[in-house]
């Protein structure tokens, strides 16, 4: 099979991404990943799935390659290879290498900039990052909570970008955290310790040519306190490749839920009332 060749530039949130740079402050990333083929499945769905891994593990690679961090854990690796595979990775090139009924297998190839990489590294303090870590959250909680509590948390409407809001995803956030039994989920905002509000800050789809568009999505969770102060916020973002004769609305609805369970599943991890 020919290899079909797609060149994209991914979405930057972040104004100081568009700055030009020299090409000598950029590293090189390159992965390759086959994504199964499972039922049910378009496409347009494994080759997001291939692409998102991919990106991911090129990040990884170069990071656990480089000898100061050998020691990190790896839950850490993956937390800051997701980050720098969604904000600043550039310049992504993806290669078909084989597409049958079975798997589709891509490579990919993307540029970071040194700077913006290095600037992270040292804003996470990954040497220290464990220890310390463990012992803030555990401070905060005991300064927020006594042990035998619960924080309790309303989930507001999704907002979308144009101002339009919707209770469609209350359920779906809803259920996704009542596994975590250290929360309590209410109804009424009144008395309610935190508010959990979802918003939908991008959606654009950039067509490629007949067969193939860029569908770009970015969407914000913010954690407010009763005195209206965001107490922690997380953005997630993702592009995919999609067929233009599939159902868009479908896939944004797919997107828009992925997206969700990765800023929630961060702020479990992170969280002052999650863990």
């Amino acid at each position: 099979m020919k290899p079909k060749f797609i060149k994209l530039s991914v979405f930057c949130f972040l104004a100081i991404f568009a700055k030009t740079v020299n090409a000598d402050s950029f590293f090189d990333v390159k992965s390759q990943y086959c994504e199964k083929i499972l039922k049910n499945q378009t496409r347009s769905e494994v080759r997001m799935a291939a692409i998102d891994y991919a990106s991911f593990s090129a990040i990884k690679k170069h990071f656990q390659s480089m000898p100061e961090y050998k020691n990190i854990e790896d839950y850490v690796f993956n937390n800051i290879s997701y980050y720098i595979s969604d904000n600043l990775l550039r310049d992504v090139s993806v290669l078909t290498i084989e597409e049958n009924d079975e798997k589709v297998c891509i490579e990919l190839t993307g540029k970071v900039r040194t700077e913006e990489f290095e600037a992270l590294i040292k804003k996470q303090n990954f040497k220290n990052i464990d220890k310390d870590k463990a012992i803030n959250i555990t401070n905060r909680v005991k300064e927020i909570y006594p042990a035998s509590s619960q924080p309790q948390i309303f989930i507001e409407k999704l907002t979308f970008y144009n101002g339009i809001s919707t209770d469609k995803y209350i359920k779906f956030i809803s259920d996704y955290l009542s596994f975590n039994p250290n929360i309590v989920i209410v109804t009424d905002k009144n008395t309610a310790d935190y508010t959990l509000k979802a918003s939908l800050i991008k959606s654009t789809v950039d067509v490629i040519d007949d067969k193939n568009s860029k569908y770009s999505m970015s969407v914000k969770l913010d954690l407010i306190d009763n005195n209206n102060k965001i107490a922690m916020s997380q953005n997630k973002n993702r592009y995919i490749i999609i067929e233009n004769k599939n159902n868009k609305q479908e896939i944004a609805d797919k997107l828009l839920k992925k997206l969700l369970k990765e800023a929630i599943d961060t702020m479990q991890k992170e969280g002052i009332i999650f863990n």
